[in-house]
C-alpha cells in the first residue's frame, strides 16, 4: 500500500508535464488565441469571472464557448447540457477588465491539496470515534487520528488525482484585437 501511495507523485508529475504545456500565443500578452481557455472579467458581465474557450474572434469581439472547458474537466465535475442559446458569449475587447489564461491542470497539486484535506477530516473523525470506554485518553485519540488520517489521505489523494487543480496566469492589459500581429 505504501508503494501505491508513493507512486502517486511520480504519476502526477508525468501527467502534469503532459497537460501543463503553455498555450500558443498566450506568452506575449496575446491571450486571444483560438482554443485558449480564458477567465474574463468584463464591465458588461458584472464582477463575476466567466470561464470559456475562445471560439472565434470577430472584429473587436471575442466569442467564448462557456461549455467546452466543463466538458473536458475532471471526473467529478458536473456534466452540463449544451444549450446553444446560452453556450456562446460575445465580449468586446475594450470592455474587458482582466484576463487570465489557463496554463494547465496539475494532478500533483490536486493530490496534495485533496490528500491533506482528506487526512485532516479522516484523522478528526477517526480520533473522535476511537473513544472507547468511559475515560478515553489522548493515546486513544492519537491512534484513531493516525488511522483515520492515513485512510482519509489515500481517499482524498485519489480524488485529487482524478480532479486535478487548474493553474491560471494573469495577462496584463490593455486588451486589443485589431492591433497588428
Amino acid at each position: 500500500m505504501v508503494g501505491a501511495v508513493a507512486a502517486f507523485p511520480i504519476a502526477a508529475r508525468a501527467q502534469q508535464s503532459a497537460t501543463a504545456a503553455p498555450q500558443p500565443g498566450a506568452v506575449h500578452n496575446e491571450p486571444f488565441v483560438l482554443g485558449a481557455v480564458l477567465k474574463i472579467v468584463a464591465r458588461s458581465l458584472g464582477s463575476d469571472p466567466v470561464v470559456g474557450r475562445v471560439d472565434s474572434l470577430r472584429g473587436e469581439w471575442v466569442v467564448l464557448d462557456t461549455v467546452a472547458p466543463r466538458m473536458d474537466g475532471g471526473l467529478f465535475e458536473s456534466n452540463t447540457v449544451p444549450v446553444d442559446r446560452f453556450r456562446f458569449l460575445a465580449v468586446r475587447a475594450q470592455d474587458i477588465r482582466s484576463v487570465e489564461v489557463r496554463t494547465g491542470n496539475s494532478k500533483l497539486t490536486g493530490v496534495l491539496k485533496y490528500g491533506l484535506i482528506g487526512a485532516g477530516v479522516g484523522g478528526l473523525v477517526g480520533g473522535l470515534s476511537n473513544g472507547q470506554g468511559v475515560n478515553p485518553s489522548g493515546a486513544d485519540f492519537l491512534s484513531g487520528f493516525l488511522i483515520g488520517a492515513s485512510v482519509g489521505g489515500v481517499v482524498g489523494g485519489t480524488l485529487g488525482y482524478f480532479s486535478g487543480n487548474d493553474h491560471w496566469k494573469k495577462v496584463p492589459g490593455p486588451y486589443y484585437l485589431n492591433e497588428p500581429r
